[in-house]
């Protein structure tokens, strides 16, 4: 069964199954608990099991709620059915108990509200940011930093990655220039050899893995293929603020920044086309600088409904 499937499967179950101890209807719960039996890995809590790895699933879930608020409304019934698939990717985001997906979804919502205001609520949104880095340099980013890994239960050394990239880090220095060749780095038991606790096949660190595999040039080329590009390109296909097309190209960009800060700085995946962050990345490049062949200037109106009133929607009463 392919992971989409089991997800959205144990997903409905896991629904169902709270519903059902809500009204305390036993027997039927106790047939969901058997058949999410099937479908997860018993080792671990929530979606996080339906797949090798919480971190697997979760991307899925949190690029569909970015790229959710990008869709506008064209019927009556849209905006019920948006704030429906947006709660159902919501819970299984939070369910799959991934803290990486769960600060790069946080990320890309705060860069998509920013990317998709008017000039006045970003110099509203750039005060508000000010005083939140002067609130943390204030209380002490250490403090902040062991009160999060307090509450949510994990361990400030991010499961031994801190160590994990301090011993890589000196790898990366005995070839900095063209690095150690593409995938000729994490060999079998490889990861065993260098941190003795644990044997890890990567870094657990994009920037990290691509200067072992490619050096400073590979990571200087990739940075240019893809962040560079998506940043120039912006301003020809953003459009004006409000507009559909606005509301589309702002959610691409959040999350696509979003992979490349915080989660990027969690999981390995540039360069790897069996990671769907990898493979999201480079869709939204493509439909970026692809130029008259994306249909983001003919599916995705650039009308504000601020801008235009007389091309403003009417409003759809619930």
């Amino acid at each position: 069964m392919s992971v989409i499937r089991r997800s959205c499967l144990t997903l409905h179950l896991h629904t169902i199954s709270e519903i059902t101890e809500t009204f305390e209807y036993q027997p039927f719960r106790q047939i969901c608990k058997r058949a999410i039996g099937f479908v997860i890995h018993k080792k671990r809590p929530g979606l996080s099991g339906i797949s090798n790895h919480p971190n697997t699933i979760a991307p899925f879930l949190s690029a569909g709620l970015i790229l959710s608020l990008g869709f506008s409304a064209k019927t009556a019934s849209h905006p019920i059915l948006l704030r429906l698939a947006r709660l159902v990717l919501l819970a299984g985001l939070f369910l799959s108990f991934s803290v990486t997906s769960w600060i790069t979804t946080l990320a890309a919502f705060g860069i998509y509200t920013f990317l998709n205001a008017n000039n006045y609520r970003r110099g509203a949104i750039q005060i508000l940011t000010v005083i939140t880095i002067s609130l943390v340099a204030a209380i002490g980013l250490q403090t902040l930093k062991s009160g999060f890994f307090d509450a949510t239960g994990r361990d400030e050394s991010l499961s031994g990655r801190d160590e994990l990239w301090k011993v890589t880090w000196t790898e990366v220095k005995k070839k900095p220039l063209i690095g150690h060749g593409f995938g000729a780095f994490w060999t079998e038991g490889k990861g065993r050899d260098l941190v003795q606790t644990w044997n890890p096949r990567q870094t657990h660190h994009a920037y990290l893995d691509l200067l072992l595999d490619l050096g400073f040039v590979g990571l200087i080329a990739v940075m240019v293929l893809f962040p560079l590009r998506l940043f120039l390109s912006w301003f020809q296909i953003s459009g004006t603020a409000k507009s559909d097309r606005r509301r589309a190209a702002a959610a691409m960009l959040a999350i696509a920044i979003g992979n490349l800060t915080f989660y990027a700085f969690s999981q390995s995946y540039f360069l790897r086309f069996d990671s769907f962050p990898f493979f999201l990345l480079v869709w939204i490049t493509l439909l970026f600088t692809n130029k008259d062949r994306h249909n983001m200037t003919t599916e995705f109106k650039d009308e504000s409904s601020i801008d235009h009133p007389q091309t403003q929607r009417p409003l759809i009463c619930a």
